[in-house]
């Protein structure tokens, strides 16, 4: 019986040992991965679909107690969208301004959508800062809440046209905010350093403001950019090292 005892004790000691152990422990997870990224609050009449791009970072994370991890990261990412239409709209002159090449007012029920000929991507280029809690409540398995901003460093919009199956790109990042914030939340499963990672970006600043039109043939194409917030699903693969 006092075998048992001690051999239980020691086992106790050993746990608490080891649970003593994940605190206080520094690491650093470098990641790569892809985007499935689109705009939120679009006009109905414009359909979007997910925009494909890259992301790739690093986090510095603490592992304030054996539950529970912080982290600071950074990471570049390609996120936008695709639209199969781009519609041709009436609008009276009062709703445009030529100087800013902008709709005033794009929601206005005097703007008409008359047809459809031709495809709109943006692509929008971001350096995001993440503050992230992890939650070690399984194991193997984590749970992430973050707070992130981004600071957009590049915006293209490429317009296709059907009629002559052409392709033009035009830099938009001058016509949009600059600042973006959002609330990722997401897992992950860890084995042998190695990190899968799954999460979704949930955006709560404007992304856009005001809709960018252009003359075409004396008549005013909406571009795309009645949108309002990004949406990202964001997988990853990264590799913790302990510092």
């Amino acid at each position: 019986m006092k075998k048992v005892v001690l051999f239980v004790a020691f086992l106790g000691i050993a746990a608490l040992a080891k649970s003593q152990n994940l605190t206080d422990v520094w690491t650093v997870k470098p990641y790569v991965g892809v985007n499935l990224s689109s705009l939120t609050k679009f006009p109905e009449a414009q359909e979007g679909k997910l925009k494909v791009g890259l992301v790739g970072g690093a986090d510095v994370e603490l592992r304030a107690m054996k539950w529970l991890g912080v982290s600071l990261g950074v990471n570049y990412s390609v996120q936008g969208n695709r639209y199969n239409k781009a519609f041709y709209t009436s609008m009276p002159e009062h709703l445009y301004d030529p100087k800013e090449d902008l709709i005033l007012h794009p929601s206005d029920p005097s703007i008409k959508f008359l047809g459809s000929q031709s495809s709109y991507q943006i692509s929008l280029e971001y350096v995001n800062i993440p503050l992230s809690a992890h939650f070690y409540l399984f194991e193997h398995f984590t749970l992430h809440a973050s707070v992130q901003m981004g600071f957009l460093t590049r915006a293209e919009q490429t317009y296709f046209d059907g009629k002559t199956n052409k392709n033009e790109t035009r830099d938009i990042t001058s016509k949009l905010e600059r600042v973006d914030i959002s609330i990722p939340i997401g897992a992950s499963y860890e084995y042998c350093n190695f990190v899968i990672d799954a999460r979704y970006s949930w955006g709560l600043s404007d992304v856009a403001q005001k809709s960018i039109a252009e003359k075409n043939d004396g008549k005013y194409i909406l571009v795309p950019c009645d949108f309002r917030s990004n949406s990202v699903i964001r997988f990853t693969l990264g590799y913790r090292f302990t510092l």
